[in-house]
């Protein structure tokens, strides 16, 4: 009974469908599927460029981008000594810090977008009981979007520019099948 039950909805469900007028076609294992997203280029920038280095880089070329670039940035912090627990509070307290929080016996400080290095640094030498650990600056990438079918001219064109870390596919994003309408 219960499997009549599964036909049947299934048997709705696509029969529903069909009512539309147009069905996706999948297709088979065999299809070669793209790997990448046509077009797009991800970038990569070294740790000491900012986003305006990067975006008169992409004006020079003339091409359009979308910045990956974060604003925030960590930092573990080393108890040297006194409570984590009240070193936490402090830095809790200041107006830079997004957010602190223990993690064994190091503290993990995110510091928000008006924060520099520096300003973190000195935030947390500045308690005797704390010293930097270490600081842990995000990515710094971009989308590119150039004309498909010249993305590998752009990755090497790209890849020569003295701020870029990397240029490669976009294979972060990409179709995971094919669906097209079927004409009526």
């Amino acid at each position: 009974m219960r499997a009549i039950g599964i036909t049947l909805l299934l048997g709705s469900l696509l029969l529903g469908g069909c009512s539309s007028g147009s069905l996706p076609i999948v297709t088979s294992p065999d299809t070669p599927r793209p790997t990448y997203v046509a077009g797009d280029v991800i970038v990569g920038f070294y740790d000491n460029v900012d986003e305006q280095e990067a975006d008169a880089m992409f004006t020079r070329h003339g091409l359009t981008w979308t910045s990956g670039f974060s604003k925030n940035f960590s930092v573990w912090a080393e108890v040297v000594s006194g409570s984590p627990a009240e070193h936490v509070s402090r830095l809790s307290e200041s107006p830079i810090v997004a957010w602190a929080e223990q993690r064994g016996s190091d503290i993990l400080v995110l510091f928000n977008e008006t924060a520099s290095v520096e300003s973190a640094q000195a935030l947390i030498n500045a308690d005797p009981g704390l010293r930097v650990r270490s600081v842990v600056l995000p990515p710094k990438w971009g989308l590119v979007h150039v004309e498909p079918g010249t993305e590998q001219a752009w990755i090497e064109t790209l890849q020569k520019e003295p701020t870029v870390r990397y240029a490669q596919l976009n294979h972060i994003l990409y179709p995971t099948h094919i669906a097209a309408p079927v004409a009526p």
